[in-house]
């Protein structure tokens, strides 16, 4: 383990960030399909799976949300949960547009030359998720939120604490 718990937070990151991005993306999902009126909704199986492929799409973004996470909180040098909470709720979505903007920028500049595309597969690869959750962007806030408190507990469980003199 590291000595200010960053393995932990970062795999948290990903497990949680993920696991909290898959059921928002679900439950909006269920809910248009329950205002459309469909017959059939998906059940445990299909989040389960959604969630499966959350993980390798979405790891890279939750990564970066924990990062940046990190930096934020500690240059405007917060300690306070809801703090870390707004800074989650608002860079949750600000990621999703930011992947979405590089998709599209790569989609427009990319050409057509074969050294191009293998530079751009992996950025693709790795902006997948977002460009799913792009309807459903205004889901990334609570999602950003839920996350960042995870976050700050784990942040906070690491932190360094003074040692009494014996």
């Amino acid at each position: 383990m590291t000595r200010r718990g960053s393995l932990a937070y970062y795999i948290a990151a990903v497990v949680v960030g993920c696991f909290f991005a898959s059921a928002g993306f679900f439950l909006a999902g269920q809910l248009l399909r329950w205002h459309a009126g469909a017959a059939q909704t998906p059940g445990l199986r299909e989040f389960f799976f959604l969630y499966f492929l959350s993980i390798p799409f979405g790891g890279f973004a939750a990564l970066l949300f924990a990062f940046l996470l990190r930096r934020l909180a500690s240059l405007l040098r917060t300690r306070h949960p809801v703090a870390w909470a707004g800074i989650g709720a608002a860079l949750a979505p600000a990621l999703i547009w930011a992947a979405n903007g590089l998709l599209e920028g790569l989609r427009t500049y990319g050409g057509s030359s074969p050294t191009v595309t293998r530079l751009m597969l992996p950025l693709i690869w790795l902006c997948f998720g977002a460009e799913m959750l792009r309807p459903f962007w205004w889901v990334m806030i609570p999602v950003g939120i839920a996350t960042a408190l995870v976050l700050f507990a784990i942040h906070r469980a690491f932190e360094p604490r003074g040692e009494a003199a014996n």
